[in-house]
């Protein structure tokens, strides 16, 4: 009798040490699970963010290529472009970094020519 005791004292144990183990994973993937949803969270609001994104560049992008004026206003506005009328006035004051040129200088040929001979 004394052998049959010792085998039904060690089925409860490994029983709860069984509900144990079982008990501490599901803990630990539970809390693993809902760090999981806030960072899918996070990435949700930045895929909307970026897609609002992506849909208002490509509305510029349509619109540049379909529209001279939005072309001229980009090229303005982007490059610093001016028409070939137009006058550029820079403040006197600011920096050399600040100003832009209007339009390259043309290039200056300081060989000297064979006809002057």
């Amino acid at each position: 009798m004394a052998g049959k005791d010792r085998v039904n004292f060690w089925w409860p144990a490994i029983l709860l040490s069984a509900i144990i183990v079982c008990g501490v994973t599901l803990y630990r993937g539970f809390a693993n699970f809902n760090k999981v949803q806030d960072e899918l969270a996070q990435v949700r609001e930045t895929n909307q963010k970026l897609d609002a994104e992506n849909r208002a560049l490509y509305r510029k992008v349509l619109r540049l290529r379909g529209d001279a004026r939005a072309q001229e206003q980009a090229a303005r506005q982007g490059m610093g472009l001016v028409r070939a009328d137009e006058l550029v006035y820079t403040d006197a004051q600011a920096g050399p970094s600040e100003a832009k040129p209007a339009f390259p200088a043309p290039p200056q040929d300081t060989a000297p020519s064979k006809d002057k001979e």
